[in-house]
């Protein structure tokens, strides 16, 4: 996850492909520090081994800059692990007795962008209920007067609900978490410790949504199919009607 961050803050800068004298390292050592500073770097680590750690770092910083494979197998193993007392440890994790204020605050500025999206979502999802409910009155008023053309609309629609619900499963089956922490995390400037569990709970929402997706796509598709497949035959019962009354 380190690597993945690093790679994308040089990326983001435009600093990838550069020969070691054309780098600016006043710059890289700037990008690097905020990047130490905002995963609280050094509070994993003890005085001692505080420094190695960071060389490390910024040697990674280095070879995503010049292209190379970022190596930080050599990263000490966090003091914080070690040393941190069960109390302490408590402190920092989210919802218990303990939770500690900063990290709970941490969490809530983490969640903002979050909130903000769904508040959106929400907005979208109920004007989309009130978009179904005209269009049902709509169809309803067509099956009255034209029930072959309600069925070929409703079987259009069908299938390409289908469609859409099958490539919503294939995109969760590709690893859409991984999509979308690579592509909004760091833009976010969300807590490396937090955006890793984010994206954790978010694959765990996203595949029980691929099977149902899966399964309602398939009877969805299959539904249009069946109505397309329906419909001239209703048309021709409907001219029979039409010929017998004149």
């Amino acid at each position: 996850m380190l690597a993945d961050r690093i790679r994308f803050q040089v990326g983001l800068a435009g600093l990838t492909g550069l020969e070691l004298g054309e780098i600016d390292v006043e710059e890289l050592a700037r990008i690097a520090d905020n990047l130490l500073l905002t995963t609280r770097f050094d509070s994993y680590y003890t005085q001692q081994s505080r420094e190695e750690a960071r060389t490390i770092v910024y040697e990674g910083y280095l070879s995503a800059v010049t292209g190379e494979e970022i190596d930080l197998s050599a990263l000490p193993f966090p003091d914080a692990v070690d040393f941190m007392p069960l109390g302490e440890v408590a402190r920092e994790l989210p919802f218990s007795e303990d939770w500690d204020r900063d990290a709970h605050e941490d969490f809530t500025m983490a969640m903002a962008d979050i909130r903000y999206a769904m508040g959106i979502f929400r907005m979208v999802f109920w004007a989309g209920w009130m978009g179904v409910a005209v269009l049902l009155v709509l169809l309803l008023l067509i099956w009255m007067k034209k029930p072959a053309v309600f069925m070929n609309i409703t079987g259009g629609m069908l299938i390409a609900d289908g469609v859409m619900a099958l490539l919503f499963a294939l995109f969760c089956r590709l690893g859409g978490a991984r999509l979308m922490y690579l592509a909004h995390w760091g833009n976010w400037g969300i807590p490396a410790r937090y955006a890793d569990t984010i994206r954790t709970v978010t694959a765990s929402l996203l595949h029980p949504l691929a099977r149902i997706s899966l399964i309602t796509g398939v009877l969805v598709l299959v539904g249009g199919v069946t109505l397309l497949i329906l419909a001239p035959i209703v048309r021709k019962k409907e001219a029979a009607k039409e010929q017998a009354a004149a």
